[in-house]
This record gives structure tokens, sequence and C-alpha cells, in this order.
């Protein structure tokens, strides 16, 4: 079974996050959705290229960016079956 991956929502997300992450050896927002999407929904998503797509929306669109940042801070702390809250609204 096939699933479409959220692409526009996903990427101004991932861009954000990696514009905002300033700090060395802290996650990106990006790679926060990313490892996310791959642990709890998709197995096949290659983390990488997610993120490095991801970055590269959010350098361009500010408010895929904000999405992406706000997407990050709400799946981070939580497990895979309480992910609906943050995934529903901005992936």
């Amino acid at each position: 079974m096939s699933h479409a991956l959220p692409w526009p929502r996903l990427t101004a997300a991932a861009l954000l996050a990696l514009a905002l992450a300033g700090a060395p050896g802290c996650k990106s927002d990006c790679q926060v959705v990313c490892e996310t999407l791959k642990a709890c929904y998709f197995s096949n998503l290659d983390v990488q290229d997610c993120t490095d797509d991801c970055a590269d929306r959010a350098a361009q669109d500010e408010g895929y960016a904000e999405t992406v940042a706000e997407c990050a801070e709400c799946a981070g702390p939580r497990e895979c079956s309480e992910l609906g809250a943050c995934f529903n609204d901005c992936l």
C-alpha cells in the first residue's frame, strides 16, 4: 500500500526548522519532523532527503518554516500514538 507524502505541508515546517536550528548538536525542526514521519508513518522515508527538502523549502518560505517549527515543537516530546493532534493540523 502506497502512502502519499504530505510534502507541501512538510516542506514548510522543515524549512523553518532548519532556519531556526542554530546550536551545534541540536536537531533542526525539519529533522525532528522527518524522523517522526519515518518512525510513525513512513518506514521507507529517507530522513536525510526529507530534511534537506524541508530545509530548502523553509529557507524560501517563511510561512512553511513557521509551520515546521510548530509541528516539531508539538511532535518532539510525543509518542507515535499521540501525534494525531500535531500532524492533522500541520502536515
